[in-house]
């Protein structure tokens, strides 16, 4: 299959994901109490939520900038928070692609060398990951007990009360009947091994790179700064549930950690390369979340879309205007000199 068949065939098959949690996360709500409650959004809270995620970003240019700086490609914090802004504006639309594009524009930018500047990325990604992976550890923890319970209750059950009807174990068996003509037609094309190797094959590269990734970060030199720009970013992060929150004013005993909770698993729901945002995983994945706090479905629900539409809103604006920014560096430097 060649590579842009295959990558068109992803992006419609993510783009169906994001329909049917789309439509899980708002099938049977009732949609103008869900327009009412948004209605009365304190927009104070919005505003400086929108605020700090800009704070937020330039504290990842900057540690970018660090990054790219011991990789002996010295940038301009412009150059790299512009580079950044047009990423992500990217990613909106196809997921993963962000990436690369900053790498792409930051070369325009700057002239850094495109493949030495993706470098630098995946140190990046390999520390949010790491960073990702101990606040998840931390969270469950603490609150481990809660969503195991739940787990049982909303997941569990429901599965065994399915399985046990014959509609149920129908859809399993469908199931596994296309799992075993998937496996017929890759073996039938002769590619089962290749792809498997394959498979395995990037694996092992994408851990070799994590590793090397944060193994370059951690040598940093000026690591103390590093590591602070990366508190600003998480911060930042976890700042907008906890204002979204206090926008829809869904106060509760346990509000710092309810704000978490909507932070770690909105974080989790945007490793799903879905197109706008993980639209639909987000919301589905935030509103169940709230579910174990006692919030209805409609509160969960508001606050996923009141946080995922602000931080939408805020790439929709800040790409926009890196592009315009973009446009006008290039034809700075292009203007002959006087």
């Amino acid at each position: 299959m060649q590579r842009s068949t295959r990558q068109l065939l992803q992006f419609v098959v993510f783009l169906g994901l994001a329909v049917v949690f789309t439509w899980l996360a708002f099938a049977g709500q009732d949609l103008n109490a869900l327009r009412e409650m948004l209605g009365e959004t304190r927009w104070a809270y919005v505003g400086l939520a929108l605020v700090l995620t800009l704070l937020g970003h330039w504290a990842r240019a900057a540690r970018w900038q660090l990054l790219l700086r011991n990789a002996g490609m010295p940038v301009k914090l412009s150059h790299a928070l512009v580079s950044l802004l047009n990423g992500y504006f990217v990613n909106l639309g196809v997921p993963r692609l962000g990436e690369i594009t900053r790498c792409g524009v930051l070369n325009r930018l700057s002239g850094t060398p495109v493949l030495t500047a993706a470098g630098t990325v995946v140190a990046e990604r390999a520390v949010d990951v790491l960073v990702l992976v101990l606040i998840a550890l931390g969270f469950f923890l603490t609150a481990g007990g809660k969503f195991l319970a739940a787990g049982e209750e909303l997941v569990l059950q429901p599965v065994v009360e399915f399985l046990s009807g014959k509609i149920g174990w129908l859809v399993l068996l469908g199931g596994l009947g296309l799992l075993g003509l998937g496996i017929l037609f890759l073996w039938a094309r002769g590619r089962k091994r290749d792809a498997g190797k394959s498979l395995l094959n990037r694996s092992r590269e994408w851990a070799a790179q994590l590793y090397g990734g944060l193994v370059s970060a951690l040598r940093l030199p000026g690591f103390g700064r590093f590591a602070l720009l990366t508190l600003a970013i998480w911060v930042s992060y976890y700042s907008a549930p906890l204002l979204s929150l206090l926008a829809l004013d869904l106060g509760h005993p346990e509000l710092l950690t309810v704000a978490f909770a909507a932070f770690l698993f909105g974080s989790l729901a945007r490793t799903v390369p879905l197109p706008a945002g993980s639209v639909g995983a987000y919301h589905y994945l935030v509103s169940s979340v709230l579910l174990l706090w006692g919030y209805s479905e409609s509160e969960g629900l508001g606050l996923a879309t009141l946080n995922h539409g602000v931080q939408t809103l805020f790439y929709l604006l800040a790409g926009l205007g890196s592009w315009i920014a973009l446009v006008v560096l290039q034809q700075r430097a292009l203007a002959p000199e006087k």
